[in-house]
Order: C-alpha cells, then sequence, then structure tokens
C-alpha cells in the first residue's frame, strides 16, 4: 500500500495544471525577453554582405541587417562596386572636473566598411578588431575572380552577439516551454 501512495504522489505531482491565464504570462514574458533582444539588435546591428560578380566582372553588393542574428531586417544592394575602405572614428577623451586627469574616459573605437560605387559609399559598421580582415578579405575578391563571398559583419561582439544571445535566450526557452505546455493542454482538454 506504501509503494502504491508514493506512485500516485509522484503522478500527481508531474501533472502540474495547465491554465491559459498561465500559458499567457509566460507568452508575456517571453515577447519581454525578445522584444528587448531585438531593441539590442538594432542598436548594435549585425551585417550580412555578399559580393556577387556579375556580367563583364562587375561586382554587385547585397547588404541585409540582421534582427536577432537571424532575421533579414533591412536590405540594401549597392550595384557597381568599385573599392573597398576603412573608416574609424573615435571620439577624444572626455575629463570629468575634479577627478585626476588620469582617470579620462575613452570611449570605444568604432570601425566602418565603406563600399565605394561610382561617386557615393555605403558605410557598414564593423567591429575595430574585425574591419582590416573584413577590407581584405572584400578587397581580395575585387581583385579575383572568384563568383561570390558572404561576410558576416558585427558592429559591436559583447553587444551585437553576446548581449543579444543572453537576453534572447530565456524568451526562447519559456517559449519552448509555453509550446510544451499547449500541447499538453490540449491533450488534457
Amino acid at each position: 500500500m506504501d509503494v502504491r501512495r508514493r506512485v500516485l504522489n509522484t503522478n500527481h505531482r508531474s501533472a502540474r495544471r495547465v491554465t491559459l491565464s498561465g500559458l499567457a504570462v509566460s507568452l508575456g514574458v517571453a515577447t519581454v525577453f525578445l522584444g528587448f533582444g531585438a531593441l539590442v539588435s538594432l542598436l548594435a546591428p549585425v551585417h550580412v554582405l555578399t559580393l556577387r560578380r556579375e556580367v563583364r566582372q562587375e561586382v554587385k553588393a547585397d547588404i541585409r541587417q540582421l534582427l536577432l542574428l537571424v532575421v533579414p531586417m533591412r536590405r540594401q544592394t549597392v550595384a557597381r562596386v568599385t573599392g573597398v575602405s576603412v573608416r574609424t572614428y573615435g571620439a577624444p577623451p572626455t575629463l570629468e572636473p575634479g577627478r585626476n586627469p588620469a582617470d579620462a574616459v575613452r570611449p570605444e573605437l568604432e570601425g566602418f566598411l565603406v563600399l565605394e560605387s561610382d561617386g557615393w559609399h555605403v558605410d557598414i559598421p564593423a567591429s575595430p578588431s574585425d574591419v582590416y580582415s573584413l577590407e581584405r578579405a572584400a578587397r581580395d575578391f575585387l581583385a579575383g575572380h572568384e563568383p561570390a563571398l558572404r561576410l558576416r559583419i558585427v558592429s559591436n561582439w559583447k553587444v551585437g552577439v553576446v548581449a543579444v544571445v543572453l537576453v534572447v535566450l530565456p524568451g526562447l526557452l519559456i517559449l519552448v516551454g509555453v509550446a510544451r505546455d499547449a500541447v499538453s493542454w490540449r491533450r488534457l482538454a
């Protein structure tokens, strides 16, 4: 009899109650996580640059900005890419009044991969640690004969990738739990 009671208690614990309001709250929390992750991914964008060799050896660039690292959000096409360069920007250090001059606040350096095309250019934000290797890869493509080159360009690794993953992962796990609960709820109903 004691063994039967334990089995009944174990089954009772595993069959937790799933309610529509509980699913709605979980879905709302997941939406907050995913929405904040989307906002962060807008502030520190990740781009995919695809260079394609067209007829007469002209190079066409397709630039896609990704939302949450995977969803294409904005798209821009640059016809007849003629050159690639790098532009970096670093705001000057600022001194706070009444502090030691050695304690100056030094903002991070910003990098841009610049695609040039017939008198105008497109700046793609890129991490300063990667921008020169991206430029070298694009220059080698322009000088070579390969049919296509695809580059993933991250503007800020800490914010654009690490922070987005850390914020979005709980939201995705909650969505998986909501889907599992919804399936078990439908089976019980």
